[in-house]
C-alpha cells in the first residue's frame, strides 16, 4: 500500500484545518491536497509518515459520514488524479489578465495603427455619405 490516501465524498466547505483534525488522529500527516469537486462533494489526498498509519486511516474512514457525506477511502492512485483546485491567487490572476485587453498603449479609434490623429477619421456624416 502507499503511504497516502484518497478520500472522496467530503463535503464542499471541508477545509484543510478539518482534513487534518480527521486524519491525524491515525498518525503523522505529512502532505495533503484538495482536488477538483465532483459531483457536489470534494476529494483530498493525505501523505502519512508510515504506511500502516496510512492502512489505518481507510480502514477506519471508509464508509464513515461527516455531516451529510458518506467518505469512500481508498489507496492513492496519482493517475486518479484530476489535478488541484484553484486557489484564489490562480483566480486573481485569471481576473486581471482578462482585465488586460489591448495593452499597447493605442487607444486612438481611427483605423490606422500608426498612432497619430491625422484626421482619417469617419465621423456620422461621412458614414451618412457613404450610404
Amino acid at each position: 500500500m502507499s503511504l497516502k490516501i484518497l478520500i472522496r465524498g467530503l463535503p464542499l466547505d471541508f477545509d484543510e484545518d478539518e482534513l487534518l483534525e480527521l486524519c491525524e488522529e491515525f498518525g503523522e500527516v505529512t502532505a495533503t491536497g484538495f482536488m477538483a469537486n465532483v459531483r457536489g462533494a470534494r476529494r483530498a489526498w493525505v501523505e502519512f509518515s508510515e504506511e500502516w498509519e496510512a492502512e489505518s486511516a481507510l480502514g477506519e474512514l471508509d464508509g464513515a459520514a461527516i455531516e451529510e457525506s458518506e467518505l469512500s477511502v481508498s489507496a492513492y492512485d496519482p493517475d486518479d488524479d484530476d489535478g488541484p483546485v484553484a486557489t484564489d491567487d490562480d483566480e486573481e490572476e485569471d481576473e486581471l489578465l482578462a482585465d488586460d485587453d489591448d495593452d499597447d498603449g493605442d487607444d486612438d479609434f481611427d483605423g490606422d495603427d500608426d498612432g497619430d490623429d491625422d484626421g482619417d477619421d469617419w465621423g456620422d456624416e461621412d458614414a451618412a455619405e457613404e450610404f
